[in-house]
């Protein structure tokens, strides 16, 4: 019974991992199969294919690369049914993409500590200016009226803030992992 309860623990931590990874691998299907119903399916079949081989990856490797590993594979053998199409990427191609896609799903992660890191450094009004342009998706003329500002400065406090995170951000990957200012 112990066997059937690491299984049970292993698909668990399976579906969180899934849960993360599944718009990368959307993407990554969707570079290649420009079908939007064609890709859904494969999408679907590297989630199947990630639980029927869960026995084959080790919990303590990233689950990115593992699992677009799965996805290029299920990805060859879309475009080798469908070779007629003339769309359709050789191999090598895919191979490199996949490689890019991996190393990308490492740096987005990098990316969003750092940026997560750097928004903590500002102020409640500036966070507030932020939220309302990119979390409640209204424009500069209304952030300017919710902070009681006219819209010229809404837009340049935005844009300030903007350029004082991407400053941030590329000093934080600069310094590297585990680095704090």
């Amino acid at each position: 019974m112990h066997s059937h309860d690491a299984q049970i623990d292993k698909l668990k931590k399976l579906t969180v991992l899934w849960a993360d990874a599944q718009p990368k691998v959307a993407g990554f299907v969707g570079a290649f199969i420009h079908n939007f119903s064609d890709a859904q399916d494969v999408v679907q079949e590297v989630a199947q294919a990630a639980v029927e081989s869960i026995d084959s990856y080790d919990l303590g490797k990233p689950f990115g690369p593992w699992v677009l590993g799965v996805a290029r594979f299920k990805v060859i053998d879309y475009l080798r049914r469908h070779g007629k199409d003339r769309h359709v990427f050789d191999n090598e191609s895919v191979d490199r993409l996949a490689g890019a896609y991996a190393k990308q799903d490492d740096t987005l992660d990098d990316m969003k500590s750092a940026l997560a890191e750097c928004m903590q450094g500002l102020s409640k009004r500036e966070r507030q200016a932020l939220d309302l342009r990119y979390v409640d998706d209204v424009k500069p003329q209304q952030v300017a009226e919710e902070l009681s500002i006219n819209a010229g400065t809404a837009r340049v406090m935005l844009h300030r803030i903007r350029q004082a995170l991407a400053q941030c951000v590329q000093r934080k990957l600069a310094e590297g992992p585990g680095v704090k200012t």
